[in-house]
């Protein structure tokens, strides 16, 4: 997230990833979704708790 080449989206192989993914971004300034789009899989019920959650069934 240093990089000059800010990223604008993240995958997460499952959503306790995305919530890891979350923390950091928001520590470095992002914000969700405007600056990053993050996506997750697995739909476990710990992403619920998410600041700005979004879901796709």
């Amino acid at each position: 997230m240093a990089s000059p080449d800010k990223p604008t989206a993240v995958f997460a192989t499952d959503d306790i990833k995305v919530m890891s993914i979350y923390k950091m971004a928001t520590d470095n300034g992002y914000k969700i979704p405007e600056d990053l789009s993050v996506i997750g899989y697995n739909d476990k019920i710990a992403s619920t708790f998410l600041f700005s959650p979004a879901h796709i069934h």
